[in-house]
């Protein structure tokens, strides 16, 4: 049972792998004149018969290191000729080609890195050349089967130096005279353009790799060659990432990024941006600038990430926005006399109550000592607070050292008096005046003088019943006061 479960799975894998190749395939063949792998021989093996005949130049290893996988020329004599088979020399634009070189040229002139119609003394086919003389640069050019001056050829020059002994991939593309697309390893490269050309012309003579006969004599690519595809078509950027990437179990993978879903957050939070990728990544940007893997954000609003593998761009964006709830306030602290009773309220803005109790009401009546918390959420966010209300004996006479303290309200002064029935001092004194329902008024800091001591108000408290509370520094009391008008 194991091993028939075992073989259903090995069998669905190569099925899946089997078509992933027939789509890559497809993709990268379509229109495909000549492909030269360079795996042991240069045979094209595309069928339409424009094989390689090798003179001198050697096998090597690729850019992944496998042996007898690339050509090595010596820049003085070595040199691929290729036989013209079917559709070798389209007579009309777009055509493309891409290769991998490692250019190691010394000779300021240019270098031939493939052509399709490699005639003597003439302009003639479409050309992928290496400007030694220019710094380095890739050239394109096509011929109308004139002389070697520039009135029989249209070229463009890039910009970037690939003669350097490194390994770079480059493609051309032709969709006219004036129009014309160099990138260097997946990098538009810009350019200039040169000469008339006229017309697309062929003579009958085969196409080659590093032999060039034009202009200043023959001259001889130096460094390795590989992996050369000749198309009848544009090559697109998803193209030309399909072919950098080729083949995919030994170089770099595309890219990949996802963002997730559009999510939310509350106020005085942060979110961090973790993208799930994929593939290879050389570089992270952020919408931001940020060029990390990773960004907290803590404002609305849309936030892109751009990824490069390498070869191309991509891109995911996302959706954040912010939630908000008004905090929670208890209020104070508070005192209150043992027969009152205090109603804390959270208010109607939310749309879950949790109180430290149990309740699940907007709000608790409480006539006990205690801490009371309650916590609160609306919009996906929670808001907290917590409160200290005292319950206490008050009964209008207390005793500080065996001394019997008094107090009342002062309407005409419109202050507070506090005084005892015997000769009595205190400093460090500090008076809290409550509400009726535990709101503090007034915190004052007062001296007692002999038996007596006034607290005057800043401004006037209207009708009711007030808890003072009096701390000494032996004591705390609290005294009712009645304030009436």
């Amino acid at each position: 049972m194991i091993m028939k479960r075992t073989g259903i799975k090995m069998y669905l894998t190569f099925l899946v792998l089997l078509i992933s190749y027939k789509s890559e395939s497809q993709t990268l063949t379509d229109s495909l004149i000549s492909y030269y792998p360079f795996n042991g021989n240069a045979n094209d093996i595309t069928g339409n018969g424009n094989n390689g005949i090798v003179s001198g130049a050697v096998l090597t290893a690729d850019r992944f290191g496998n042996p007898s996988s690339a050509y090595s020329f010596n820049g003085t004599s070595d040199y691929i000729s290729y036989a013209v088979g079917t559709g070798f020399k389209p007579e009309s634009f777009p055509i493309s080609f891409s290769a991998w070189i490692k250019s190691n040229c010394s000779v300021a002139d240019d270098r031939n890195i493939f052509r399709n119609d490699n005639s003597i003394d003439t302009y003639s086919g479409v050309m992928l050349l290496i400007g030694t003389g220019l710094g380095g640069v890739p050239i394109l050019s096509y011929g109308n089967c004139g002389s070697t001056s520039s009135c029989c050829r249209r070229s463009k020059a890039g910009q970037t130096n690939v003669n350097d002994n490194q390994w770079h991939f480059i493609a051309g593309v032709f969709r006219g005279p004036t129009d014309m697309d160099i990138w260097v390893d997946c990098n538009y490269d810009g350019g200039t353009y040169s000469g008339n050309g006229g017309s697309l012309c062929y003579t009958n003579s085969n196409g080659g790799s590093s032999l060039y006969d034009v202009v200043s004599g023959t001259s001889y690519y130096k460094g390795a060659i590989d992996d050369i595809r000749f198309y009848h078509r544009e090559l697109t950027q998803t193209d030309l990432q399909a072919l950098y990437y080729y083949p995919t179990p030994y170089g770099n993978s595309p890219a990949t990024v996802d963002l997730g879903n559009d999510s939310t957050f509350c106020n005085g939070a942060t979110i961090t941006l973790n993208p799930a990728t994929t593939g290879t990544v050389q570089s992270y940007l952020w919408s931001t600038g940020a060029t990390t893997s990773t960004i907290n954000v803590n404002q609305s609003g849309n936030y892109w990430l751009q990824l490069f593998d390498g070869c191309g761009l991509t891109s995911d964006t996302v959706e954040v926005q912010l939630q908000t709830i008004q905090p929670i306030d208890l209020g104070n602290d508070t005192v209150l006399c043992k027969d009152q009773y205090l109603i804390l309220d959270d208010g109607s803005a939310y749309d879950s109550y949790l109180w430290s109790n149990g309740a699940t009401t907007q709000n608790i009546i409480v006539n006990a000592t205690g801490f009371y918390s309650s916590t609160v959420t609306a919009n996906g966010c929670i808001s907290s607070d917590t409160i200290h209300a005292s319950f206490v004996v008050c009964e209008g006479i207390y005793s500080i050292t065996n001394k019997t303290v008094h107090a009342n309200f002062d309407e005409n002064s419109n202050c507070i008096n506090i005084w005892c029935d015997e000769i009595f001092s205190s400093e460090n004194n500090q008076l809290i005046l409550f509400d009726a329902v535990g709101k503090k008024i007034i915190e004052s800091d007062f001296m007692i003088e002999k038996n007596r001591a006034k607290i005057y108000l800043e401004k006037r408290l209207i009708s009711g019943f007030y808890i003072a509370s009096i701390k000494t520094q032996s004591s705390i009391l609290n005294l009712p006061i009645v304030i009436s008008h």
